[in-house]
């Protein structure tokens, strides 16, 4: 759903009366140039998140002692979701990461897709895309089936 009023988490849903309907966002071909300025410059997403059908709102950085976390809510003709780029200061803390929402049927498979390991997770109606690029891992939040969300991981 291509909306700006509405922004897309990992578990919740916000709307933003105050926003025009169609407020224009970031254009996928442009969201390597943006996030050069939050220093992110050997940015690895799947093909469709670069292409031009890709829409990013609401770009946040919070920073801690340990690592930086970009986050960013994407919408296209066909799904929509979240993605967060987390940068880690060193390799002495990079923790394990979460997946919510699965149970002992849920699929998981991993990949190994340009020179990554890439870990696609069932969550319920929703799955996760995540892998890590050095000190940078990535977590993208995909509302479609399993089978898509690992078509679109080897795309990377």
């Amino acid at each position: 759903m291509k909306n700006s009023a509405i922004s897309f988490y990992e578990n919740h849903i916000q709307v933003h009366f105050d926003k025009q309907k169609n407020e224009s966002g970031i254009p996928g071909t442009e969201i390597a140039a943006e996030l050069k300025k939050h220093d992110i410059s050997d940015l690895k997403l799947p093909a469709m998140f670069l292409s031009s059908d890709c829409i990013y709102e609401n770009i946040t950085e919070n920073n801690t002692e340990a690592m930086r976390i970009i986050s960013l809510s994407y919408s296209t003709n066909k799904l929509s979701g979240r993605v967060s780029i987390r940068e880690f200061k060193s390799e002495d803390f990079i923790p394990s990461v979460d997946f919510h929402n699965t149970t002992s049927y849920s699929q998981a498979e991993e990949l190994s897709v340009n020179g990554l390991t890439v870990f696609v997770i069932e969550q319920g109606d929703v799955c996760s895309i995540a892998y890590q690029n050095n000190l940078t891992q990535y977590i993208v939040y995909l509302d479609t089936d399993f089978s898509d969300a690992v078509e679109i991981a080897k795309t990377i």
